[in-house]
Parts: C-alpha cells; structure tokens; sequence
C-alpha cells in the first residue's frame, strides 16, 4: 500500500512542481522580452508569478519531504545514544505533523475565507481561494510523504538511528 501511495504522491508533487517552474521560467522569459525588447510589459505576469511560486513552494514542500531535503541541524541529534536518538526522532515526528495540521487547518479556514470574501486579484480576476488552495493540499501532501518515508519506517524500526 505505501509503494503504491508514494508513487501517486511523488507523481502529483513533481508533475506540479514542474509545470509551475516551467511556466515560471517560460513567463518570465517572455515578460523581459515584451518589456525590453517590445516595450509593452505584460500588466498580469507578477499576478501569475506568484500564484506559480506559491504552488511550487507547496507541491515541491512534498517532494523534499519524502527526499529528505529539508534542512535539518544534526548536531544534538549525533551525540545521542541510539535509544535517544530514536525518542527525538518520536518528538521530532509529533512537532512536525502538528505543524503540518495546523498548516492544512489554517489554510483550509484561509481558503473558505477567501472564497466568502468573493477577493479575486486585481488585473486577471482570479479568485484568490483558487491561489491559496495550495496551502491546504500541499500541506497535506507534506503530510503523507513524512508519515510513508519518515513515521512509517521509524514505526517498523526499519531504519537504524545509529
């Protein structure tokens, strides 16, 4: 079950993160050329930007999660025993998820707001409820990539803390 979630998880978070970089490189590319070269600057590129950049923050969040490449300072951690090692790696894992539910609970209450207030951006018009959705589903993603590459192997004591 955890292969098969994991490869649906990494397929959602880097088939979005790589449309949003895309269209980030791409957009961007094309806004230097209409402003420099044309002299016509594109009034709804910052708009877009980003909603991009918010989008692939969150999405790429997930990837980094199950990748291990959040920034992480191991100084403590190395002087532990195994057996301490393995109750921070406990603590570490409750902080972590509490963080992450908070993050979809807030996010979600914020995308409600949003979508009550009727807040659309200025030039293209778009709900904002569509931009900071990603707040919610990215932080859940988060979520289960730490609980199938981090909880679930510390549950089965398949990785060694030492």
């Amino acid at each position: 079950m955890s292969r098969k979630a994991m490869a649906l998880i990494r397929a959602i978070d880097i088939s979005v993160s790589y449309v949003c970089i895309a269209a980030l490189v791409c957009l961007t590319v094309l806004g230097v050329v209409m402003r420099y070269a044309i002299g016509t600057p594109l009034i709804w590129l910052e708009e877009v930007q980003i909603m991009l950049i918010v989008w692939l923050v969150m999405f790429a969040g997930s990837a980094a999660f199950r990748e291990f490449g959040h920034v992480s300072i191991d100084a403590v951690f190395e002087m532990l025993p195994p057996a301490g090692k393995r109750a921070l790696e406990f603590v570490i894992a409750v902080f972590v998820m509490g963080v992450l539910a908070m993050l979809v609970w807030a996010g979600s209450a914020f995308v409600q707001f949003q979508f009550s207030a009727n807040r659309v951006t200025d030039v293209l018009r778009i709900p904002y409820g569509l931009v900071y959705l990603a707040v919610p589903f990215g932080s859940m993603l988060m979520m289960l990539s730490y609980v199938f590459s981090e909880l679930v192997p510390l549950i089965r004591a398949d990785r060694r803390v030492d």
